[in-house]
């Protein structure tokens, strides 16, 4: 269980400096994530000055490594705590484990997707912007699963235990 909880200090530290470092950028990164169109990531990085794009592109010195704990850091959660204390995790745990190694490296993807998109010249054909919405899209619905399953395995603990 210790290398569970110091991967969750680690990924929570990783995220903190990220954030902290993306905080002054204004629309937020997660706006120019969920887009689809050239039109609409453009909209985005059009109010972003010279230096927000340099702090948009030294915000992925936080994001490359983030993405490599975080992803461990899930598998390792549900692996600890219901694989190793069992035979075998409860009945539909075992695919929760992959949720944040599969969005680890989606989110890789659409880091690769955004630099491209950002700072080498275009132009770009339109399936490229849908790709990187969709492959964000579909890491953030990966992450959320995550936690809500999270939260319903702690939260159905705590209240077995208490109830």
């Amino acid at each position: 269980m210790r290398l569970a909880h110091g991967l969750t200090l680690l990924t929570g530290l990783l995220f903190a400096a990220m954030a902290w470092h993306a905080l002054p950028l204004q629309p937020v990164i997660p706006q120019l994530q969920i887009t689809f169109t050239e039109h609409a990531f453009r909209t985005v990085l059009a109010q972003w000055s010279a230096a927000d794009l340099a702090r948009f592109h030294d915000h992925f010195f936080w994001d490359f490594p983030f993405l490599v704990v975080y992803g461990f850091w899930g598998w390792v959660l549900v692996r600890q705590n219901w694989g190793i204390r069992h035979e075998h995790p409860p009945r539909g745990m075992s695919g929760w484990a992959w949720c944040t190694p599969v969005a680890s490296g989606l989110d890789a993807l659409e880091n690769i997707l955004h630099l491209h998109l950002v700072f080498t010249p275009g132009p770009f054909h339109a399936a490229e912007y849908a790709l990187a919405g969709s492959v964000c899209t579909t890491k953030w619905v990966l992450l959320i699963s995550f936690g809500l399953k999270l939260a319903q395995v702690f939260f159905g603990r705590r209240g077995s235990t208490h109830g």
